[in-house]
């Protein structure tokens, strides 16, 4: 699959969070592809180190009753800005699997399974992305379907925020 940047700034308008998955798995040559394309993505700071893991569903240890066929998992290095880097770098696959007809969903209470390590050459576990063929409306129709807050409502809890985290 050859996903151009278009094709990804395109996703953004239709993506949306996927949570029934078909637990068959995808195609090997689709895991390749994405492979590929997570070696390629653009990180926000080059000079964070960050690794990538697949897994399967037996590999993760989720406390939600939500589960996905597949798993990626960003491992990064613990220094500024790592979690704004981590973030930037999985959204482009996030991107990439909604524009290739995948679903996908932020894990962000799911770990690896306790034989899997938290670390990785010496990379600690950031976030995973849940991914696999859809049961479920894959896309939205236009951009009515976002549930969004509104713009005043976020400005304000972002001000509480620093009010208490600043005192």
């Amino acid at each position: 699959m050859n996903t151009t940047n278009k094709q990804l700034y395109e996703a953004i308008f239709h993506r949306k969070s996927i949570r029934k998955y078909d637990m068959t798995p995808l195609p090997e040559l689709t895991i390749a592809d994405l492979k590929k394309f997570a070696g390629e993505v653009t990180p926000l700071d080059k000079n964070i180190k960050y690794e990538f893991s697949f897994l399967s569903t037996n590999d993760v240890k989720n406390p939600l009753a939500l589960n996905a066929p597949h798993y990626i998992c960003l491992y990064s290095e613990n220094k500024d800005n790592y979690l704004m880097n981590a973030g930037f770098i999985l959204q482009q696959i996030d991107l990439y699997l909604s524009a290739n007809d995948i679903g996908s969903c932020w894990y962000g209470v799911a770990k690896p399974s306790k034989y899997i390590t938290e670390f990785k050459n010496g990379l600690e576990f950031v976030i995973m992305l849940g991914f696999g063929k859809s049961n479920e409306p894959l896309h939205r129709k236009d951009a009515s379907e976002f549930n969004r807050k509104n713009m005043s409502s976020i400005i304000l809890n972002l001000h509480l925020f620093e009010f208490i985290n600043y005192k």
